[in-house]
């Protein structure tokens, strides 16, 4: 009996902590096991990723664009802030994103390693946030460890945090899981300054990359899931959430219906028992939320938004339904007919902002694809994310869009079929679930994987190369990680026979799934490490795409390897120019690439001939007669060089190169004074252009203008401090007018850089006493 009480009492010191799924387990276990498998799963995180830390660039597949390109991120100012912050300069691509890379410019200018070590931290970081929210949202350990082990390991992550460019995906998901946290903090204390801070977090991960522009559909998922009834509060939250969010081109008057529509959700329930049809007794009075939604609309209006016109609808209709509506009726009458009425005005302003504001889209898209196509695209695009989610292989880095005009490959017709049957199939599988808990959890986590993976199914159609990324779905499988995480704990949790015989055999399958996950996570990244291993991995597996030989060959003609530059490899670019071409004889990239390498090693004549039969067969082909104008300057015939630069000048009035090359033409011809005129305009349309400072300056110091030589040499190196023809020359009118001292300084620095002129000037003016 002693026994028995004392057993007793150790049980009672064991608080029983229940789950979702209904494990059980002390709370000071369940603290230290937090703590455990958090921090082990954020370790084997950094050591799977730490071989992307030697990654390079990927200099010609939006690295170039974002990065090492990107002037305006090569700054940080007060005024280039101001411009990439600024609502009414278009930059295309997210801002926030941007800022991030001109932070990192400022301190390691173009070093590649901290780039990728940033990335690599922000995915830590998700891990992190995915384990929070998940755990909040499921209150079971199992479900948050597993999900945040399949998100840190699963091999379609590695494109985002191995690639640089990848910095966007990683950053939106960061304040998107953020945001999604402070909002279920906002449901369980309904603190209004909670929800302030959600939508601003939410504006962040819009400002990082569009997609975050979902988190609106994640925001009614959460609600869905905590049981919120839909009332005026959750529709006029969301109405404010839509004005934050809309793109930047969208709102002018932003601050001013952010208010506007902030009131609206301060004030507009201070009434528990309002309804938008019936507030309070006097029917000739507009009350103060019906105030707010009238400035809302007029605000929109102004702004020129689509979503006025739904608005306004709603507005009218709320007046109208105050005015006649039936006060007899119950509450719950009264709010059924308002939460019809913001459903059909919200997807009215959705359908509107896509039919109204086509600029959002590429305009051209619009008449590529049917809308049948777009349908068949669009399940073409889930099926893989389905299939992928499971079975990471046969990865690779573009999935391009099927040719237009014609017949869909077969596979995009047979995806539609088997999205239905998996429709089906989870529905029939959910009525048999019996915990409503379990059901709740299973459906927000698939309504979470389609909300964040609608943006990138082609519905809308959106820009780009790829029909699918393997970056795309980084967020969006959260929701199916959930679910699996689910699945696991549910299993070990349950007394059921069925589940105890499966524990063991589905604890070792996860297990071995991740582990299979992260060694193809680790070998993936080695296929990002630079430009040319990426494509050769690419035309492995697509030995019939144009873009990854013209793109390698770029690669190898430029010199890049692994962070630094290697010699040119001219008979590799050449052979993968060749086979571009071999498979699209009319690739306007290959057939450039290649001439401006017969350029690069003088085979000047191959260039002319290459230029002639393309400016044949498009006369306007700017690139092409540039080159043209400037093979023949190289060969001599200044004449034709003169005409073709013209020709090129005359299609782009700005072309500095072009005048630069002219100025040089005309000098070998001895119009110094046309030339010379040349010289100016070339630098005023590019005020950078050292070289063209230099020949200028050359002409003054041949003319004796020697301060005004001087003037425009140092310009030339205050832009190049290691342009060897301007120290040497800038040596040559030190020397004129008796400056030993600064001459022999540049002669030293332009000999040491290998300038034969200098070397000998060294040996004949400097080392004479």
């Amino acid at each position: 009996m002693e026994n028995k009480k004392l057993k007793n009492k150790k049980n009672a010191r064991k608080p029983v902590n229940k789950g979702a799924s209904g494990n059980s387990g002390t709370s000071v276990r369940i603290f230290n096991a937090k703590a455990f498998y958090i921090v082990l799963i954020l370790v084997l995180t950094a050591v799977l990723y730490s071989p992307s830390l030697k990654n390079d660039f990927i200099y010609n597949w939006d690295d170039n664009i974002n990065v090492t390109e990107n002037p305006l991120i090569q700054q940080l100012s007060k005024e280039s802030v101001s411009h990439l912050f600024s609502f009414s300069n278009p930059i295309p691509e997210p801002r926030l994103t941007w800022f991030s890379y001109a932070l990192q410019f400022s301190s390691s200018g173009l070093n590649p390693y901290p780039y990728h070590l940033i990335n690599v931290l922000l995915h830590i970081l998700n891990v992190l946030l995915v384990f929070l929210f998940i755990n909040r949202l499921s209150k079971n350990l199992t479900t948050a460890v597993v999900a945040a082990a399949l998100f840190a390991f699963h091999p379609l992550n590695v494109e985002a945090v191995s690639w640089i460019t990848g910095r966007k995906d990683l950053l939106y998901t960061l304040f998107y899981l953020g945001s999604l946290l402070i909002y279920l903090q906002y449901l369980k204390k309904e603190k209004p300054w909670l929800f302030l801070v959600a939508i601003v977090l939410a504006e962040f991960s819009v400002m990082s990359k569009i997609q975050g522009l979902a988190i609106f559909g994640s925001f009614f998922i959460l609600d869905f899931f905590h049981g919120r009834k839909p009332d005026f509060k959750l529709i006029a939250e969301k109405i404010t959430m839509l004005c934050f969010l809309l793109p930047a081109n969208f709102r002018p008057f932003h601050q001013f219906i952010m208010a506007a529509s902030f009131m609206l959700v301060s004030y507009g329930f201070s009434d528990k028992s309002a309804s938008l049809f019936s507030i309070g007794k006097n029917l000739n009075k507009v009350t103060l939320l019906q105030l707010a939604l009238l400035l809302l609309c007029i605000g929109s209006y102004f702004a020129q938004w689509p979503v006025s016109i739904p608005l306004t609808a709603l507005f009218i209709v709320s007046v109208a339904g105050k005015m006649t509506g039936n006060p007899n009726l119950p509450l719950s009458e009264r709010r059924r007919k308002i939460v019809l009425v913001s459903a059909i005005t919200l997807a009215g302003a959705i359908v509107l902002f896509i039919v109204l504001k086509q600029d959002f889209i590429p305009p051209e898209y619009w008449g590529k694809y049917s809308v049948i196509d777009r349908l068949f695209m669009a399940a073409r695009a889930l099926s893989f994310y389905l299939v992928k989610v499971i079975a990471p292989f046969y990865l690779i880095m573009i999935h391009p869009y099927p040719e237009a005009g014609a017949s869909l490959p077969w596979d995009y017709y047979a995806a539609l079929p088997f999205i239905a049957a998996i429709f089906f199939g989870v529905v029939l599988l959910l009525k048999k679930v019996k915990d409503k808990a379990l059901k709740r959890l299973t459906i927000a986590g698939l309504l979470f994987f389609i909300v964040n993976i609608s943006f990138v199914l082609h519905i809308i159609p959106i820009g780009g190369r790829v029909i699918v990324a393997e970056r795309y779905p980084y967020l969006a499988y959260i929701g199916l990680f959930l679910i699996a995480g689910m699945f696991v704990s549910r299993t070990y949790s349950s007394a059921e026979k069925t589940a105890r015989k499966v524990k063991t055999p589905i604890k070792y399958i996860m297990l071995t799934l991740l582990a299979v996950f992260m060694i193809q996570t680790y070998q993936r990244q080695k296929v990002w490490k630079d430009g040319i291993t990426l494509y050769t991995d690419l035309i492995g597996k697509r030995p019939d795409y144009a873009m990854a030989y013209n793109n390698r060959g770029f690669l190898y003609s430029l010199g890049f390897s692994y962070g630094k530059p290697v010699q040119h490899k001219v008979n590799e670019a050449m052979q993968d120019f060749n086979m571009a071409l071999r498979l699209e004889p009319d690739n306007k990239e290959a057939i450039y690439n290649k001439t401006l390498l017969n350029i690069k090693i003088q085979n000047f004549n191959e260039a002319i001939t290459a230029c002639n039969q393309a400016i044949q067969k498009d006369s306007t082909w700017l690139n092409m007669i540039y080159l043209k104008g400037y093979a023949h300057y190289k060969t001599g015939a200044n004449k034709e060089a003169i005409f073709w630069l013209t020709k090129a000048i005359n299609l782009k009035p700005d072309h500095a190169y072009a005048y630069y090359n002219r100025a040089n033409a005309k000098i070998a011809m001895g119009e110094t004074t046309e030339a010379l005129n040349d010289f100016y305009l070339a630098i005023k349309s590019d005020p950078d252009f050292a070289d063209a400072y230099v020949g200028r300056g050359i002409m003054y110091y041949e003319t004796r203008e020697y301060d005004a030589a001087l003037t425009d040499y140092n310009k030339a190196l205050s832009i190049n401090p290691k342009n060897i023809h301007a120290l040497y020359a800038r040596a040559l009118v030190f020397m004129v007018q008796r400056r030993k001292a600064e001459a022999c300084a540049d002669f030293r620095q332009a000999a040491s850089m290998g300038h034969a002129g200098a070397i000998q000037m060294e040996k004949d003016y400097c080392l004479k006493n």
